[in-house]
């Protein structure tokens, strides 16, 4: 059912083909690659990924890289595009969830450091292919799980039996069985470190001591994971999703921008999905004197120069209809397709995940719409009042000024309503000449209206 498009208002209303939550790999049905539709000095985020990797293929250090980009621009999406892309060169692939991974409230450095190698060591034990690591390499791992990261008096606790943690059942007749173990141990440390606990206050306090250490350790795991794979030439490349997702910024500033110089340690490659707020309005360092920055724009529905705010340009318009022809029938659901392309495309600012969104919910008002058999432009524009609706309540009563601000002079500023904006996708990054305006929800409202004539008095 998955690789089926939605051909009624009903399936399109109710099925997953327009859910803007579902991460879509290359090769899946609903697939579009949006790098081959658009201009590549507009957009261009697989050729650049591609182009770095390529060219740090034999260098002894990682590269380490921030995906900036609005959340809702794909970004998984085009990481798992550039990935597989990159087969040819080795690069395989260790994705970490950091809406799932962290305390969203609470989060330290060792923690990311821990994240990630329990990511490795559990994607290498559930390998298909198996990984024969040398018979000592995994020693000084057990060790640094073990005795440096966990007091003695506290390891029987949190580890129990240290011989009875890896199920046979879960090990392959020729598997590796202490890596078994070693992925079922760091997944112990990895639980104590989403909620507040005596253990996850220990396993902190000593690694913040000693952090040289807890350095040494994750890179002697990496290390021997790239041993492990010589025979492969395969490079490890971790990549932390969704740390634009997490609202309290100051987390993910005090757990990874502050320890930059301390991640670009990690003896493997890495890309961390990051908000355009933490590279262009940065309470402290801005992200490009970090990390090696690759940005994702939205979707080039507008150009700078002056035009009607409502005229989408071509090529953009073209990739939308595109998108959408992968999941829907768009001649069967649409009275006018492009029309009512060229209304969600405007009405999406660029955003893929608001395409998705407005087009779904536009599906679901004329499902219900007893004197219709098709999405018409009224229901695209019941959908974008409701969705604006829903997004604006975020906005403060000094955000509608610096939004008129910024939709007349398309610059952004380091200040906290500008940070909130681009926060909550109420501001979009276009690419190009690098510019921003307001969301076309923004400018709808009359809020909007009623700061665009307050700055117009003032400016007599």
């Amino acid at each position: 059912m998955d690789e089926l498009r939605a051909l009624t208002l009903e399936q399109a209303t109710f099925g997953e083909q327009l859910d803007p939550l579902h991460v879509v790999m290359p090769g899946h049905g609903w697939h579009a690659d949006l790098d081959a539709l658009l201009p590549p000095d507009h957009y261009g985020v697989t050729s650049k990924l591609d182009g770095l990797f390529r060219a740090h293929q034999g260098a002894s250090r990682g590269l380490h890289v921030a995906l900036v980009g609005h959340g809702g621009t794909g970004k998984s999406t085009l990481v798992r595009q550039a990935m597989h892309g990159l087969r040819d060169i080795s690069l395989t692939p260790i994705h970490v969830n950091a809406r799932e991974s962290f305390d969203h409230a609470d989060m330290a450095f060792v923690d990311v450091v821990l994240v990630i190698a329990e990511a490795v060591l559990a994607a290498l034990a559930r390998a298909e292919q198996p990984v024969s690591f040398a018979p000592l390499a995994l020693g000084p791992v057990r060790a640094w799980l073990t005795e440096f990261l966990v007091e003695e008096a506290q390891a029987g606790a949190l580890f129990g039996e240290l011989d009875q943690i890896a199920q046979v059942d879960q090990v392959e007749p020729d598997g590796n069985l202490e890596l078994a173990q070693l992925a079922q141990l760091a997944a112990r440390v990895k639980a104590t470190l989403r909620a507040s606990n005596p253990y996850r206050e220990a396993i902190r306090a000593r690694a913040q001591r000693d952090p040289e250490q807890l350095l040494r350790g994750a890179n002697e795991l990496l290390d021997a994971a790239h041993e492990a794979m010589g025979a492969r030439r395969q490079r490890l490349c971790v990549v932390v999703e969704n740390l634009e997702k997490i609202d309290d910024r100051k987390q993910v500033e005090l757990a990874v921008l502050r320890h930059a110089d301390d991640l670009r340690q990690l003896r493997c490659h890495a890309i961390y999905c990051l908000s355009p707020a933490d590279q262009h309005t940065p309470s402290a360092t801005p992200l490009d004197q970090l990390f090696r920055v690759i940005e994702v724009p939205v979707l080039p529905v507008r150009a700078r120069r002056d035009a009607p705010r409502d005229l989408v340009e071509h090529d953009a318009h073209q990739a939308i209809r595109a998108l959408l022809s992968k999941r829907v029938g768009v001649d069967e659901l649409f009275a006018d397709v492009d029309p009512c392309i060229g209304a969600i495309a405007h009405w999406s600012g660029g955003r893929l995940r608001d395409v998705l969104e407005l087009a779904r919910q536009a599906c679901e008002f004329a499902h219900f719409d007893a004197q219709a058999n098709k999405v018409d432009l009224e229901h695209i524009e019941r959908a974008a009042r409701k969705l604006a609706t829903r997004r604006l309540t975020v906005m403060t009563p000094s955000c509608w000024s610096r939004a008129v601000e910024i939709h007349a002079d398309k610059q952004i500023h380091s200040c906290k309503e500008d940070a909130l904006m681009l926060q909550h996708s109420l501001v979009l990054a276009y690419d190009g000449e690098p510019w921003w305006d307001v969301h076309p929800f923004v400018v709808q409202d009359p809020r909007f209206w009623r700061a665009t004539a307050e700055a117009q008095l003032k400016g007599r």
